[in-house]
């Protein structure tokens, strides 16, 4: 966390950080992020960021307890002990961080529904709900903690490459629809970057700030790794009732050049492999 920017994530490594801010309270903020990182380059630091294109994190519910009743016996001893405390906490909690309809819920049974339609439902406070109905630990949810005009300050900046932060065991839409989301919304409808941008983000500034040789360019001597996609047509059909959906408008994919999808549909092929960044000889 910044010292400056007391809620900025900022996830340090001598070449990159996955950035970025909750709780902001205006754009402002975001701009000087960019400031202070900017400034910092011009000293000699070589510091890059990631990003991802939504204005959700994802986490179970133990985002919202107190610092002394995180593990499952600290929080049992709270209910038996000092129930009330930890509803006025929890109460204060929630409401910080956007209120009850900031939080979707992700795992079934209350996948898509949020914490506000649940706690609606049963008749009751969000904490109770919290605390009697989805228990220590929770199911994951979706947290709308992060302003839009912010987001975009931070993913346009010039040495943000995009990020999924995800994976196929997290139910985001993240996960799977980051970067048509990205061609989708940051270029063709909202023109906040130019198509060969988000592609240098997406591919040539990735490799270069993990140390992936011979990746992320089209290049005599590099491995295939090639995409094809309309750009008129492109469309994320990730969301966060079903967040593992295949997206529109990518039409082959190839990796290693073995060709992993054709004609948008799956090959049986296994062509990806684990990368590993190169180390100084």
């Amino acid at each position: 966390r910044s010292t400056l920017f007391p809620y900025t994530t900022l996830f340090r490594s001598p070449y990159r950080s996955h950035l970025k801010i909750v709780f902001a309270q205006s754009a402002r903020e975001g701009d000087r992020v960019i400031e202070l990182l900017d400034t910092s380059r011009a000293r000699g630091v070589r510091i890059t960021a990631d990003v991802y294109p939504y204005l959700a994190g994802y986490g179970d519910l133990s985002l919202l307890y107190p610092p002394w009743a995180k593990t499952r016996e600290e929080w049992n001893r709270v209910i038996a002990t000092d129930r009330a405390r930890l509803e006025t906490y929890l109460r204060d909690r929630i409401v910080k961080r956007g209120g009850a309809d900031s939080i979707l819920l992700a795992d079934p049974p209350y996948a898509n529904q949020t914490l506000q339609a649940l706690a609606q439902a049963r008749m009751l406070p969000p904490e109770k709900v919290v605390i009697d109905v989805l228990g220590f630990g929770g199911p994951n949810a979706a947290h709308f903690i992060m302003r839009a005009d912010v987001q975009d300050r931070l993913i346009t900046w010039n040495h943000a490459a995009i990020s999924t932060d995800g994976g196929p065991w997290v139910r985001h839409p993240r996960s799977w629809g980051t970067y048509p989301k990205v061609l989708q919304e940051y270029v063709r409808e909202r023109k906040l970057m130019t198509l060969s941008e988000a592609v240098r983000k997406m591919s040539s500034l990735s490799a270069e700030i993990v140390g992936l040789a011979q990746r992320g360019r089209i290049r005599e001597g590099y491995f295939a790794d090639i995409v094809v996609f309309d750009a008129s047509t492109v469309y994320s059909n990730a969301t966060w009732a079903q967040p593992a959906q295949a997206p529109s408008g990518i039409d082959h994919v190839i990796v290693n050049g073995c060709v992993q999808v054709e004609n948008a549909r799956l090959s049986a092929q296994h062509c990806g492999k684990v990368l590993r960044k190169k180390q100084p000889s």
